[in-house]
């Protein structure tokens, strides 16, 4: 996963505050004016100033010369047309605007939540049920144990679970240490007994003993192609104990083209029939069929559950049966 700078709350307001303020100011007053209306040290007016002026955010004739540092530059006097300089309290208010906005993008975003793999990580109503479906599916189990998970920074699987299995060990896995650090914090607020781990979920899968694991919670999410060798081997290896579950999430998009997608999908094709009474679309059938193929005699499909709320998805929910 990629490096992404995560700030706090109250940091993103103080930024959007500075900025705000110079750029309503700028023309009007000097960055030692500026820094004390704001209470900082002009330092970092400065710095914001020059980010501002490389942002074409603010023009000034005068802007600052690369490599030059300048304490206090002012705008010439202009006996024409003088700009009206705000409030604090006004540049405030408009920040205030700025942050509802924002909050309200969020909130939008937080519905489609795209890594840079192309995975979907956020949530909606289809997304919730299929949550609840894990949480049904490895409570009524009743097997305890390991259970290496991909949760991203969301606990509610694990911690409804716990509610039921108590004495479950559920490990956080993600090779992004940012959100490894940002799911601790959220263990740390739920006060689950959730451990974390940094690296990838095939990491967990590959050279593991037979039984190691009471179940697998493997929400992808990205394409099915991108992981069938860990799945495969994860089954083919008996890795998760009798009445375990693996429970799988991917996005079911079938796309054409060429390279080794395009050969895994055509092979899929191969293996459903033309049965005129299955009114399944052809990508549900396609990876229905993949994982009936991949399971052998110790495993059971308990469920198929295709779901959409801002892409289509699936989740497969595998048992271990001997």
């Amino acid at each position: 996963m990629s490096t992404k700078t995560q700030v706090t709350t109250q940091e993103l307001i103080n930024d959007t505050q500075i900025r705000l303020f110079i750029i309503s100011n700028h023309a009007s007053k000097s960055i030692a004016d500026m820094a004390k209306d704001l209470g900082i040290v002009h330092q970092q007016v400065t710095a914001k100033y020059k980010v501002l002026i490389r942002e074409n955010a603010i023009s000034r004739e005068d802007s600052l010369p690369k490599g030059v540092t300048i304490k206090t530059p002012r705008v010439k006097k202009e006996p024409i047309k003088k700009h009206k300089s705000k409030t604090i309290l006004e540049a405030i208010d408009e920040t205030n605007r700025q942050l509802k906005k924002l909050n309200e993008n969020i909130e939008s975003a937080e519905k489609l939540k795209i890594d840079e793999l192309g995975n979907y990580t956020g949530g909606g109503k289809q997304k919730d049920l299929a949550r609840d479906k894990m949480v049904k599916y490895i409570s009524r189990t009743g097997v305890e144990g390991v259970v290496p998970s991909l949760m991203f920074t969301n606990t509610y699987i694990e911690g409804n679970i716990l509610k039921t299995l108590p004495n479950m060990k559920f490990v956080g896995i993600d090779d992004n240490p940012k959100v490894i650090n940002q799911l601790k914090k959220n263990i740390r607020k739920e006060n689950l007994p959730i451990t974390t781990k940094v690296c990838k979920i095939s990491d967990m899968i590959f050279g593991i003993d037979a039984d190691s694991y009471g179940h697998l919670i493997l929400d992808y999410c990205g394409n099915l192609f991108t992981y069938t060798k860990e799945i495969e081997h994860a089954i083919d290896n008996d890795i998760v104990q009798v009445g375990g579950i693996i429970a799988i999430t991917f996005s079911k998009t079938m796309r054409s083209g060429t390279g080794q997608n395009a050969d895994f999908i055509r092979s899929l094709s191969n293996t459903i029939s033309n049965n005129n009474d299955d009114f399944r679309c052809d990508a549900d059938r396609q990876n229905e069929s993949y994982f009936y193929n991949i399971i052998g005699r110790n495993y059971a499909v308990r469920e198929f559950f295709h779901y959409h709320d801002t892409s289509p998805m699936s989740l497969v929910i595998i048992q271990r049966v001997k």
